[in-house]
């Protein structure tokens, strides 16, 4: 598997929207672990947005700057695995308060 990119990290990528009709070039989370796809060379990701108002306020990321972002920015809860050659780049790292806001993220999504 790709080691090039870790849990936390943000990359970009054509991320496609969720009707499949197309896609944008657009920042995201790597949510796997390294060894998590493996034999694959596959990440799961979760998305990113700017549009803080749809949102609650705990997913808004408090260093979005160190992060390599542009604008501030939320985690959004849509998850999506995509083949690593499709990642255009690490732009970042999530800082370790917003590390411990996408995890209760996920598990707040992913468990009863």
């Amino acid at each position: 598997m790709n080691s090039a990119y870790r849990w936390g990290d943000v990359i970009t990528l054509d991320f496609p929207y969720s009707n499949l009709a197309g896609s944008k070039l657009r920042p995201a989370v790597i949510i796997s672990r390294k060894d998590a796809l493996t034999p694959y060379d596959d990440f799961l990701l979760l998305a990113l947005t700017t549009r803080l108002q749809e949102l609650p306020e705990n997913y808004r990321l408090e260093q979005w700057q160190a992060a390599g972002l542009a604008y501030p920015s939320s985690l959004k809860p849509n998850i999506i695995t995509v083949e690593s050659y499709l990642i255009v780049k690490k732009i970042g790292s999530l800082s370790g308060n917003d590390r411990d806001r996408l995890k209760h993220l996920l598990a707040s999504i992913t468990m009863e």
